[in-house]
């Protein structure tokens, strides 16, 4: 689920700037030019009758040698992204593609942070379904009616 999403989303902004990525949390020892993906904030709500959606926003760090370059290339994977209708093809955890998608909203904002970082904000929905009760279900149904009869 969410961690299918990140691991996408990380593969496809690895294809658009391929450098080093940190999923986990950044050494001390960081190499530059590299990415940090830390965990994103969610927002659930209700959907439908039947699902409820999760709302996440990811704000990717871009390390580079300036700020310059760090936002450069923020912009040019946002550019990516756009261009691919900001649509995100899903992957497997072995890394082949599912046949599945994620549409990323529009809102894709990037700004510079500090001196070498840029940050890139991702905003996307996801729904699932709510788990429903396992019972038996009726098979037959009988009702004994008596009926009175006017004479």
């Amino acid at each position: 689920m969410l961690q299918d999403e990140i691991g996408s989303i990380m593969k496809y902004c690895h294809n658009l700037h391929p450098v080093k990525i940190y999923p986990d949390r950044i050494p001390q020892n960081m190499a530059i030019p590299s990415m940090y993906f830390p965990v994103p904030i969610v927002v659930s709500s209700g959907d439908t009758f039947s699902s409820y959606r999760n709302s996440y926003q990811l704000f990717i760090k871009v390390f580079a040698d300036s700020t310059q370059l760090a936002h450069g290339r923020a912009h040019h994977i946002a550019e990516g992204i756009r261009q691919n209708r900001c649509i995100i093809p899903t992957i497997a955890p072995n890394g082949d593609l599912t046949g599945q998608y994620i549409r990323l909203n529009r809102e894709i904002q990037t700004k510079a942070l500090d001196e070498g970082v840029a940050q890139l904000s991702l905003k996307w929905d996801s729904r699932y379904a709510y788990d429903r009760e396992v019972y038996q279900k009726m098979g037959k149904f009988f009702i004994e009616m008596v009926l009175k009869t006017w004479d």
